[in-house]
């Protein structure tokens, strides 16, 4: 849902831009849908759990005044690396307020953290718990990123692993247990599964006299790309039961996509129009490089309210055959000239500049800035 996306007198409105007004190609916030949005789904999830705390991944979408709505929000953040701890300190936000969420960490990144005032961390391979054991002033808590199924880029620790870890780094304390699904996950079995596999071994590490406060689930919510109806408020609605599971725990989430998606939007130009072919002055490189990494097809409508729909195949300037934003997606008919906006394009803003084509930048007067 965009509420903030709505023609008024034929116009298409992203909050008070005109986007048929914007010098395209450019982004376009919106401040108000953020905090709508934020809202939505920090309600959707106090009405699961009791007990949670929401962190919003700065990888996700990283623009200043993005952070700086976030912290207005009250946000926690989740970082992943050392130049976003350095990124939340200038904004202003307490390490107090973070989870450490990084893959790999070298001995230097360990260090650094601790000289910036960072000590929580989530950690999946008893290397780092080393570095944690040798330079940590005082006890340390961490969320063991744990083994349920087969990973293809993460560490991860096995269950049999864990009991041990508290007398080998007794620096370390280990106060949760974090997993995570793939990104854009609708599959109701899947984090059934997951959840039941989590809870298992929580109760196993139990009976070992290991205690477990806090259940990391990730993010994994899906953001509607395609029209199916099924988001991540439905997902929620559809697992509610399997959540409840973790109802004695405080169940950290961290649901970025689902935050961000919906407070951008990509306005372009029709270049070319060929029966159902549409060429718009920009590319996928340039502006939206999620398209091809993580095959998020954003969803489109023409700037000029239409009352007619047809199918249409967009695609980027750019000299490669790649450069495809969507096929076979309903949107208002248009012409050479008109304007299209995508939505829910707030997520994973990649951007490169391929073919010496400038990255696409934002509206100055969505920011604020006139």
């Amino acid at each position: 849902m965009v509420e903030e996306l709505q023609y008024k007198e034929g116009k298409l409105f992203f909050s008070d831009v005109d986007l048929s007004k914007v010098k395209t190609p450019k982004f376009v916030f919106s401040k108000k849908q953020l905090q709508l949005t934020y809202t939505r789904v920090k309600e959707k999830f106090d009405s699961v759990f009791s007990k949670n705390k929401m962190y919003y991944s700065l990888k996700t979408n990283d623009f200043p005044f993005v952070i700086e709505t976030m912290k207005e929000l009250d946000s926690n953040f989740v970082i992943a690396s050392v130049n976003e701890a350095k990124l939340v300190l200038k904004h202003g936000i307490s390490p107090s307020k973070c989870l450490v969420n990084q893959p790999l960490y070298t001995e230097q990144d360990i260090i650094d953290y601790f000289e910036l005032g960072f000590d929580f961390f989530a950690v999946g391979n008893e290397k780092f718990l080393g570095y944690i054991q040798k330079h940590a002033k005082k006890e340390i808590c961490y969320l063991a990123d744990i083994d349920l199924i087969a990973k293809e880029h993460t560490f991860s620790f096995s269950k049999d692993a864990l009991p041990k870890l508290s007398k080998k780094f007794p620096k370390a304390k280990l106060i949760g247990l974090a997993f995570y699904v793939k990104t854009q996950n609708t599959d109701v079995f899947v984090w059934q599964s997951y959840i039941d596999k989590a809870i298992k071994i929580i109760e196993e590490l139990k009976t070992k006299g290991i205690e477990i406060e806090f259940v990391n689930i990730g993010s994994g919510f899906p953001v509607e790309y395609n029209k199916s109806g099924l988001d991540g408020f439905l997902v929620i609605d559809r697992i509610k039961n399997t959540l409840a599971m973790l109802k004695d725990y405080s169940v950290i989430l961290e649901p970025g996509r689902l935050i961000v998606a919906s407070c951008v939007v990509l306005v372009a130009e029709v270049m070319l129009v060929k029966g159902n072919d549409v060429w718009i002055n920009t590319s996928i490189y340039n502006s939206y490089l999620d398209t091809q990494i993580a095959k998020v097809k954003l969803p489109a409508i023409s700037v000029k309210e239409q009352t007619k729909t047809k199918e249409y195949n967009v695609f980027g300037n750019s000299p490669c055959t790649l450069d495809v934003y969507f096929k076979d997606k309903p949107m208002g008919q248009v012409e050479e000239g008109d304007k299209i906006a995508f939505f829910n394009a707030g997520a994973y803003i990649f951007t490169t500049n391929f073919a010496s084509n400038e990255e696409v930048s934002f509206d100055e007067r969505s920011l604020g800035k006139n």
